[in-house]
């Protein structure tokens, strides 16, 4: 069995597969008769096929804004933010025990424009290594983005926000100079929180370059998602395994490879010959998605289209610049 999906319809698939599965009992996690523990059960991980190689795992990029054709199931996979919109793009809590509604003190907006949200963490957050995810990493990575030597700060939503603050360690309040309509739904795309812990220090030196290229952003890489980086080998594949600690709770499969193809026919082969599960993020084009539809008819596979290209005209309105 096997599934073609683009990346929106992936998302909702691990939304899924990484919902909250309740831990095994004592009984099931017993060992033998003679009381010794049961040997481990060695679980093979889900193979997922990526057309792009992340060079970086971080859901919002340093310095470069990224293209069409990015590795979104892999942001998503490693990454958690304070909302994540649902398989109808609606946006739910995530890190936030609530999201902020209008016209409530948690989401305040004032006579001249300006506005309040806030967001309360989920009790027990922890980062991948076990250290404590608080509201001053979130205060952190506002710092490290609205940095014109790091982030991006003229791209959403920090180009909208004054200021974020951290009254107590489970409380985020984000200051905004202006309306923005997505205020409430900060997911890790557009604000993750950074651990401060490993990396204010680097960051302190006041050196962009050097913390540009840490291997935090690579091999390193410490989040909140529902997977945890165990092996990532640049430019061809990233392994990940169930994180205990997820806010959704532990999820259903224990681990996922990214394997990563540039050939669609090659990404074909592997799904047809059982060497891969999913395929995802534009890995393989309507050509080779016609002949799964063919090969699978009947076997239980499944291919999901979702359309996701725009066509559009926009007109130039600077005369001097208008040819012809």
């Amino acid at each position: 069995m096997g599934a073609v999906l683009r990346a929106g319809l992936f998302l909702a698939m691990l939304a899924t597969l990484m919902a909250c599965a309740p831990a095994p009992s004592a009984g099931e996690r017993g060992g033998g008769p003679s009381g010794q523990a049961a040997p481990a059960v060695v679980q093979h991980p889900l193979i997922i096929i990526g057309g792009r190689a992340p060079e970086s795992i971080a859901s919002r990029p340093l310095r470069q804004i990224r293209g069409s054709g990015s590795p979104a199931a892999t942001f998503r996979t490693f990454n958690a933010g304070l909302a994540l919109n649902n398989e109808r793009a609606i946006p739910e809590p995530y890190l936030a025990l609530a999201l902020p509604q209008l016209d409530t003190e948690t989401w305040r907006v004032f006579p001249d424009g300006r506005m309040e949200t806030t967001f309360v963490l989920r009790p027990g957050l922890t980062w991948h290594d076990g250290n404590p995810l608080q509201a001053g990493d979130f205060v952190f990575s506002y710092r490290v983005y609205s940095s014109p030597d790091l982030g991006l700060p003229d791209t959403p939503p920090f180009n909208y926000i004054d200021g974020v603050e951290a009254p107590d360690p489970a409380t985020v309040i984000v200051r905004w100079r202006q309306p923005y309509a997505e205020a409430a739904a900060l997911d890790a795309d557009e604000f993750p929180p950074l651990p401060r812990h490993l990396l204010e220090a680097t960051y302190e030196q006041r050196q962009p370059d050097a913390f540009t290229v840490l291997p935090f952003w690579t091999t390193e890489y410490v989040a909140a998602g529902p997977y945890k980086v165990t092996q990532f080998d640049l430019g061809s594949q990233l392994e990940g395994v169930a994180f205990d600690g997820h806010a959704l709770g532990r999820p259903r499969i224990d681990r996922v490879r990214f394997l990563y193809m540039n050939d669609a026919n090659a990404a074909l082969a592997n799904v047809l010959a059982g060497s891969a599960n999913v395929v995802v993020d534009n890995s393989i084009d309507q050509e080779q998605a016609a002949v799964l539809d063919r090969e699978w008819a009947g076997q239980g596979g499944t291919v999901l289209r979702n359309p996701v290209g725009i066509r559009h005209v926009n007109y130039q309105m600077r005369p001097e610049l208008a040819s012809p």
